[in-house]
């Protein structure tokens, strides 16, 4: 017999023809191939597609971990989960970024933020050429007031101010002060009427300082709004922070001016303005002159 004829379909079912109950014995032909397939290959399922999408979107990655954790729970063995995965990691991500963003807001006072400075106030007084170089709030270091952390701070400043008119430190339209190599001098004030959206508090009206800070020092100068407080008639009032030209604070460099206005809500009826100026003297000592108008007309 040819073993290359060998049919395993009509081999004798055994050498043993007289045994009835023999089992059948089959051969396999080497030659013959037989087809092994691979197992299907596994698609991500929709869900995790749509949540990676969602999460690398900063204002929907909330839902994309939904998505995401629905995906998860429902766990298709015929599908792949990895973007899923990927999207709660994102999501994490994006959180932890969200938290600290807000916690940094949180301690940003509003006094370190700069909302104008869009007029060329900044003079160079060597060559009286604008340069926007000369003014750096980056560094800026507000003043301590930690020795009055007991008193209001509105009881504070009026008691400066009390304090400034018996000694007499008062000074007047274009009469400089100068503090440690920084010259104050308001040059203007009045009426306040740029404003024609923002509308003061019935019974009250803006009214505003212009002030020009020189410094001839050799290093450079911290200038702050709230430095300014005004009293109506001897009475505290209060910075008109909504208006856009009365808000700056920053580091304003050597040899340099700055052209700043300062605005503030007064009683209409308000017969004197005067604006306090609260600094720190070469021993540091809190102190505060009055440059007084004389008027609220």
């Amino acid at each position: 017999m040819n073993t290359n004829d060998f049919n395993p379909e009509t081999t004798p079912e055994s050498t043993s023809s007289d045994n009835n109950n023999s089992a059948k014995v089959f051969f396999h032909n080497p030659s013959i191939a037989i087809p092994i397939y691979p197992p299907p290959k596994k698609k991500h399922s929709t869900l995790s597609i749509v949540a990676f999408v969602l999460s690398v979107t900063i204002c929907m990655y909330v839902l994309g971990a939904v998505f995401a954790i629905v995906d998860l729970a429902l766990h298709k063995k015929e599908e792949k989960h990895s973007l899923s995965i990927a999207a709660l990691i994102i999501s994490v991500i994006w959180l932890i970024i969200g938290i600290i963003v807000a916690v940094f807001a949180s301690q940003i006072s509003s006094n370190d933020i700069k909302h104008f400075f869009s007029n060329s106030n900044y003079t160079s007084s060597q060559n009286n050429s604008t340069d926007s170089s000369s003014y750096d709030d980056s560094s800026a270091t507000p003043y301590d007031d930690s020795e009055y952390d007991t008193e209001d701070s509105f009881a504070a400043d009026t008691r400066l101010y009390n304090d400034a008119l018996t000694n007499g430190n008062v000074y007047t339209q274009n009469q400089p002060f100068e503090n440690n190599s920084l010259e104050v001098v308001m040059t203007e004030f009045g009426n306040y009427t740029k404003t024609e959206d923002i509308k003061p508090t019935p019974g009250y009206k803006y009214y505003y300082a212009k002030v020009t800070y020189n410094n001839q020092g050799s290093s450079s100068a911290y200038i702050d709004a709230f430095d300014f407080e005004c009293f109506a008639d001897g009475v505290y009032c209060t910075h008109a922070t909504d208006v856009s030209d009365t808000d700056f604070s920053g580091s304003l460099d050597s040899n340099y001016t700055y052209d700043a206005t300062i605005v503030f809500e007064i009683p209409q009826d308000t017969k004197k303005v005067d604006f306090a100026y609260r600094y720190y003297d070469e021993s540091c000592n809190d102190n505060t002159v009055i440059f007084s108008t004389g008027t609220a007309s």
